[in-house]
């Protein structure tokens, strides 16, 4: 044992660094601090920056925010959870106040010592993260459906049914298996990846982290420089393309090579990689449009929300003998699973967890913690289909306007949404966009709407 967990209470080992060597360990302990807040005094207030990843270690609290005055409840937190650096954050700003019901001990973990731990030890704590979120996740996910159970007894079931599923796929030694046979994302990925979703990153850290890897700046130049954009001057420098694109262009086309990297060069592939380039371009002007979410985030749980489809395909290229068992997959299910086993964090992994129940039960039977996310996708797959001219007849119109209430636009059709805000919003950058997304916009709003395939993608 280390100089601090030797002399420290059992209760002050916090579960986030299981598994970490003594030099690690001493090392994470060294750079961070120990806060102790006393009852009814606050973590942090509405307003203050998100700095730091906070590991509780003993005590309780609970997450509050102000509407009209009157204060509401969004969660709590007891010994053994912590709070993220995205936890109710917008702009880097924290939007709810934490406050201590009694005595709160604190681990602060600083986000750049976080960012510049050992690749190593960061998986590590992230992979516990995860763990302690999916716990806590699942245990006030399932409590609350109980409590539901008299009064929405179809809705419960349902959800039963999808975690039940859930759990008998991540113990299930042949699924993971044949994840284990999906090549693994390189490092710089999954760094970036966490770094981008930062408003405060600078160009000049996104430049030097993705020159880590030539190939991968040289595979960005290339699509940059191609058909696929339409740019009229060629760019040569890697700095110019992130100022001239922006961050997000930028952050789904480095997500977008590490993904090709992994995957089949095919018909099929090339069009799921498609859909989510659109979904994850429409999530990130939904998210700005409602002033809801994280535009980033959102841009990267729309480039990775169909990545268990992605896998299918993979497998069954690989195992074509097993094409009928892989094609009964869920691939909501073994996306997650992919992701976590990539190491990304739970921040992206955990709301993709529950997309499966968003498609047949009303966001008020999702976590409260993701259900904007997911509400803004969905919104964003009924945008899609709008722009492409296809019918939304798998869509109950109770649960579609229910999803879009969370986001404030119930009074709202999709396609009036379409037409007065998102069209707007898109045809501003739409020069930055790809070229397949600027005919999509194209030829769904300027030549009514039309049937847009991926061919040019």
């Amino acid at each position: 044992m280390n100089s601090f967990t030797a002399n420290a209470p059992a209760k002050y080992q916090h579960p986030a660094l299981v598994g970490l060597k003594d030099k690690y360990l001493n090392e994470v302990y060294s750079l961070c601090s120990n806060q102790t807040i006393d009852a009814d005094k606050f973590l942090f207030q509405t307003g203050d920056k998100s700095t730091h990843l906070y590991l509780v270690l003993d005590g309780t609290g609970i997450i509050e925010h102000s509407v009209k005055d009157q204060l509401v409840q969004l969660g709590s937190i007891t010994t053994g959870d912590y709070v993220s650096l995205s936890l109710y954050v917008k702009d880097g700003l924290r939007t709810a106040r934490l406050r201590a019901t009694e005595p709160l001990t604190v681990l602060a973990l600083p986000e750049n010592i976080l960012n510049n731990l050992d690749d190593q030890v960061r998986a590590t704590i992230f992979s516990n993260l995860e763990k302690i979120g999916a716990q806590a996740g699942d245990r006030m996910f399932m409590q609350s459906r109980t409590v539901s159970t008299r009064q929405e007894p179809l809705v419960s079931r349902i959800c039963k049914r999808l975690h039940n599923q859930t759990l008998l796929y991540n113990s299930s030694s042949a699924v993971k298996d044949m994840l284990a046979k999906v090549p693994r994302l390189p490092p710089y990925a999954r760094k970036l990846s966490g770094i981008l979703q930062e408003t405060s990153t600078s160009t000049r850290t996104i430049v030097e982290i993705a020159k880590q890897d030539p190939s991968l700046t040289a595979s960005v130049m290339k699509t940059i420089n191609s058909p696929y954009y339409g740019l009229h001057h060629k760019i040569t420098d890697f700095q110019h393309a992130v100022l001239l694109l922006g961050f997000n262009q930028i952050q789904q086309l480095i997500v977008n090579t590490c993904i090709q990297s992994t995957m089949p060069n095919t018909p099929a592939f090339r069009q799921l990689q498609f859909h989510s380039v659109v979904i994850s371009a429409l999530s990130f002007e939904i998210s700005q449009i409602v002033k809801l979410g994280s535009p980033a985030m959102l841009s990267t749980l729309g480039i990775l929300h169909d990545i268990g489809k992605s896998v299918t395909l993979l497998l069954r290229s690989q195992q074509p003998e097993m094409n009928f068992l892989i094609g009964q997959l869920d691939a909501n299910i073994i996306g997650p699973m992919l992701l976590k086993e990539w190491q990304l964090p739970p921040e992206i992994t955990t709301p993709l967890k529950y997309q499966a129940y968003s498609e047949l039960v009303p966001p008020s039977a999702l976590p409260e913690e993701h259900r904007i996310n997911l509400a803004v996708l969905f919104l964003a797959h009924l945008c899609f289909s709008h722009l492409q001219g296809k019918p939304e007849e798998t869509v109950p119109a109770d649960l579609a306007k229910d999803y879009m209430g969370v986001l404030g636009c119930k009074n709202l059709t999709v396609e009036t949404f379409v037409v007065q805000c998102l069209g707007p919003a898109l045809a501003k950058r739409k020069a930055s966009l790809p070229v397949v997304i600027q005919n999509l916009i194209n030829n769904a709003l300027n030549s009514g709407i039309e049937n847009v395939e991926a061919e040019t993608f």
